[in-house]
């Protein structure tokens, strides 16, 4: 057994992974810890005597106990849509996979090659989108919102305009 001291953030990291965790095993992955009405999260709070994680007084306040105000919920993953750029290959022609990652500036390239037919790399980088649940419309839309850095109306599946 160590004799290390744990630090303040690294004991509360550890209980709002272990809080995580919790959701995770009950089917609720989206919420990722709790609010006090302190304004502080239950991992920041101390286990009571009876071993009620996360219930006792706040590690950051004088808050005396944990008294639930709102859950908080995990911020949904930026979507992403794979293309080619003609402009984009390997040494022997080879077309290189990119992944367009909607509102951030740039995009990624990858060590994937869907060969030397433009056509057939573009026909795979569709249906992997499509796999994803994106139309043409939503990934070119994504793909330009990484020039753009600005939110595309077009690229939102439940904007009707």
């Amino acid at each position: 057994m160590s004799d290390e001291k744990i630090t303040l953030e690294e004991n509360i990291q550890e209980r709002a992974d272990y809080i995580r965790r919790y959701f995770i095993s009950i089917g609720m992955p989206h919420l990722v810890d709790e609010n006090c009405s302190c304004g502080h999260k239950r991992s920041e709070h101390a286990d009571t005597l009876f071993n009620y994680d996360g219930h006792g007084r706040c590690l950051r306040c004088d808050c005396d106990q944990f008294t639930y105000k709102s859950f908080v919920e995990a911020a949904p993953a930026p979507r992403m849509a794979f293309f080619v750029m003609e402009t984009n290959m390997n040494s022997q022609g080879e077309y290189n996979a990119l992944i367009a990652v909607e509102n951030e500036s740039g995009y990624y390239k990858t060590d994937w090659l869907w060969g030397k037919d433009f056509k057939k790399a573009q026909e795979i980088a569709d249906e992997r989108n499509f796999r994803m649940g994106l139309s043409r419309k939503e990934a070119a839309m994504i793909q330009c919102s990484t020039m753009r850095q600005v939110k595309m109306p077009e690229a939102d599946p439940d904007n009707e305009n």
